[in-house]
């Protein structure tokens, strides 16, 4: 609900769905759950998802024509559930940040919906994201 909110589609709309795994140093760091409206993703892949040869915008932008040029994040602390503990490497309950973020286009239009959980243990946050 909180993605077809974000994304301003209707409950129900296709999506895509793309867990992301973000290593530094070798370490997991972050792990993303990243949501996009199919129809504006039409052809997409795991392959071509995987297969990128730049960043995650960079290939929407190359492959489909949308350009990321603001986002909007709301951040909070949270508890590992036992997938996201698994994956990041941490006790279950060990604490996160949890960044939610919409990725916009032009005239604000919804491009990505993005749930973020990052073990700040040895890594901290910073964001910037426009042009300059």
């Amino acid at each position: 609900r909180a993605a077809a909110e974000a994304l301003a589609i209707h409950p129900g709309d296709a999506v895509f769905r793309i867990r992301n795994l973000l290593r530094f140093g070798g370490a997991p760091a972050i792990v993303d759950d990243i949501t996009l409206p199919a129809l504006r993703f039409a052809g997409l892949t795991e392959r071509r998802f995987r297969e990128r040869r730049s960043t995650i915008y960079n290939l929407y932008e190359e492959a489909f024509g949308l350009s990321v040029v603001r986002t909007r994040e709301r951040l909070r602390s949270t508890r590992a559930d036992a997938a996201s503990a698994s994956l990041l490497g941490v006790a279950a309950a060990s604490p996160l940040l949890q960044i939610r973020r919409v990725a916009l286009g032009y005239r604000d239009a919804p491009i990505e919906y993005r749930v973020s959980l990052v073990n700040t243990e040895r890594h901290e946050y910073f964001a910037e994201t426009g042009r300059e």
